[in-house]
């Protein structure tokens, strides 16, 4: 891909993100490449720019992904434009121009027949919140133990991400707990393939969501993605 169109778009969302904070998650670049800045037209300007040159790349993957960053970054712009004026875009379009999915709703009876399957196989008596929460209660990991209990499922999805993909050698994935932030864990790349992974301890965590956090944030998720790309 041209050197030109990366920094662009890199410049571009970084610059999105200064209007909508939140929109870049992390950024690992070149610190030169700093944010485009402008009010939201300048920048849209920007981004149907850079989609009609999608066409001269080489790659018609990097393309298609391209296409769909940069129709999120033109909504956002949209999101921001609007609550300048107290207002708030469509939910739908919200959705399908950030994610590039139609959102559909789901009949009411389906959630019903969902209940009645957990009401049977909860069993017992009371309200079915209740029973549920009841189950819940039991498989909340201390927080003393949650760190332990992370980096058995770590070792073992590690091992098994190696079907999908080498491993640099050298490469590290650490596990942090921590306190008072807005998120469940968040990965961060570290660089010298290594990552560290907090975990908020102030949230209760089930046993059965930790290897999907695992799988999120470690093996085959974050950390994975970013030692590969920066091999």
């Amino acid at each position: 891909m041209p050197a030109s169109i990366a920094e662009r778009y890199v410049r571009l969302v970084r610059g999105v993100d200064v209007l909508l904070p939140g929109f870049v998650d992390s950024y690992s670049g070149p610190p030169s490449w700093t944010p485009t800045t402008g009010d939201p037209a300048r920048l849209d300007g920007e981004a149907q720019e850079l989609l009609a040159g999608l066409d001269a790349l080489d790659d018609p993957a990097r393309a298609r992904y391209l296409h769909g960053q940069l129709v999120a970054a033109r909504t956002g712009l949209r999101m921001v434009e609007a609550a300048a004026r107290g207002e708030r875009i469509p939910y739908a379009e919200e959705v399908e121009g950030l994610f590039g999915i139609v959102p559909r709703r789901v009949p009411e009876t389906t959630f019903a027949a969902a209940r009645r399957e957990l009401d049977a196989a909860l069993g017992g008596t009371g309200t079915l919140s209740a029973r549920l929460e009841a189950l819940r209660a039991r498989l909340v990991v201390p927080a003393e133990r949650l760190l332990a209990v992370l980096e058995v499922g770590t070792a073992e999805l590690r091992e098994r991400s190696r079907a999908l993909a080498e491993l640099p050698d050298g490469e590290s994935f650490a596990w942090e707990a921590v306190r008072g932030q807005p998120w469940r864990a968040y990965n961060w790349y570290l660089g010298d393939r290594r990552s560290r992974n907090e975990v908020n301890v102030d949230l209760p965590w089930h046993l059965h969501e930790l290897p999907d956090i695992v799988a999120h944030e470690g093996y085959p998720g974050h950390h994975l993605e970013r030692i590969t790309k920066a091999v």
